[in-house]
């Protein structure tokens, strides 16, 4: 009975509750047409424009400037091995002999070439210094018998001098010396041919010597320069090969003298300068910093990852740096002109673009930008024409339109901060 007498007192209760809501909303609805729509408050900063200064963190690996695997030029057996893993080393030091007696065998062999080649040469220049004398010598026969003939001739016009026999056979006496003095004559350019035939062959036998006894002088393994030999992979008696079928025998670096090839991002390459010092720091040695020059710019970006590669030279006499260690680079990323930069908070990257919200006469303008570097708490930002003292929202979000009318605030150091805290927390 009660449960009957409930339900029907809460139908008549219901025509009641609707009354009071038409009312409620009509009320409502009187008190916005007399006082408008509500007008958001927006905190504001100011733009800022400087001069971008700011250390960045890049990470890098220690190299040494050389690094020299050294191989077996020539084939052969490890005689000597002075220097082991660590072994300190000056330029020109002997650390290892190779022995190789075929190569031994082809140097004593270019060496009896090169005494037979000799020794055929002082042979034809006696050849040709004899048939030059035999030439010599029928040239003067050539010239008496010549005379004779024609003094026989003159006087064989007197009748009854001298025989008419006589002039004959010194006629043919003088032409058998013409004869003999040009088959002479042809012994002779034989003779300086075979002569010239010898001294080609004793250049070309003294060429192979001198390139056996380069190959020779290649068994004698000295350091390239002054390092330190990070391996060793042979010991005396070891067998090696040439550097196609042998791994490096040896292996020296410099130690005094490193390099480090750090990748500078492209958007701070502008800033470099040859000769500029940057600090950096490595595990092994917490709290201290070292030094190093920039030397190498590449002056060309890897496209895959929009950076440039930076040699920079570090001398390091205490010896407390080592190749293959990993560096922090502390970079000094500046600019030779002013920027626009912003609280962090004030840009906002959507699906479409990235932006700031300009306040002017407390309207909102969408400023599309592009993000640079930040520095501090704040942001370079590109783009947009943004002048110095342009009032930005402090927090931009999509949900604010250019044209929108809002109550501006200049935001205090402390919204600023926890604005930008927010945001990096995540927060909307």
């Amino acid at each position: 009975m009660k449960a009957i007498i409930n339900k029907q007192n809460f139908f008549k209760i219901i025509p009641l509750i609707s009354v009071l809501l038409i009312s409620s909303c009509g009320q409502k609805k009187e008190e916005e047409k007399a006082n408008g729509p509500q007008v958001p408050t927006v905190l504001a900063s100011k733009v800022v424009r400087q001069k971008l200064d700011r250390n960045m963190d890049l990470t890098a690996e220690l190299l040494a400037f050389q690094d020299v695997p050294i191989y077996a030029k020539v084939p052969g057996f490890i005689k000597l091995i002075r220097v082991d893993r660590g072994s300190m080393v000056k330029q020109g030091e002997l650390m290892i002999k190779v022995f190789a007696p075929e190569l031994e065998a082809e140097c004593s062999e270019a060496e009896s070439k090169v005494s037979a080649a000799k020794g055929g040469l002082l042979e034809a220049q006696s050849k040709l210094e004899s048939s030059k004398a035999d030439q010599l010598q029928a040239e003067a026969k050539l010239a008496a018998d010549t005379l004779t003939a024609q003094r026989l001739t003159q006087a064989a016009k007197v009748p009854g001098t001298v025989a008419l026999n006589e002039v004959d056979i010194a006629q043919k006496e003088v032409e058998g010396d013409k004869e003999c003095v040009n088959s002479l004559h042809k012994l002779v350019l034989a003779a300086q041919s075979y002569l010239l035939a010898q001294r080609d062959r004793v250049k070309a036998s003294e060429h192979q010597l001198k390139s056996v006894e380069d190959m020779r002088q290649y068994l004698t393994i000295t350091a390239p320069f002054d390092g330190v030999v990070t391996e060793r992979n042979v010991h005396e008696g070891s067998f090696v090969n040439t550097p196609d079928n042998s791994q490096a025998l040896v292996r020296v670096q410099q130690r005094v003298h490193l390099r480090v090839v750090v990748a500078v991002p492209e958007t701070v390459v502008g800033g470099m300068k040859i000769g500029q010092k940057v600090s950096f720091s490595v595990p092994a040695y917490p709290g201290v910093n070292f030094i190093g020059t920039l030397a190498r710019p590449a002056y060309s970006l890897l496209h895959k990852f929009r950076t440039e590669p930076v040699e920079l030279d570090i001398w390091d006499e205490s010896h407390r740096l080592e190749p293959g260690m990993f560096a922090t680079i502390h970079w000094r990323a500046t600019r030779d002109y002013p920027t626009a930069f912003v609280p962090a908070s004030a840009v906002t990257t959507s699906l479409e673009k990235t932006f700031v919200v300009r306040i002017r006469n407390d309207k909102l303008d969408v400023v599309e930008v592009t993000r640079g570097q930040p520095m501090g708490d704040m942001i370079e930002v590109l783009g947009g024409n943004l002048q110095d003292g342009d009032l930005v929202a402090v927090t931009a979000s999509e949900e604010m339109h250019t044209g929108a009318s809002v109550i501006t605030k200049l935001a205090s150091n402390d919204e600023i901060q926890k604005a930008i805290h927010h945001k990096s927390a995540g927060g909307d």
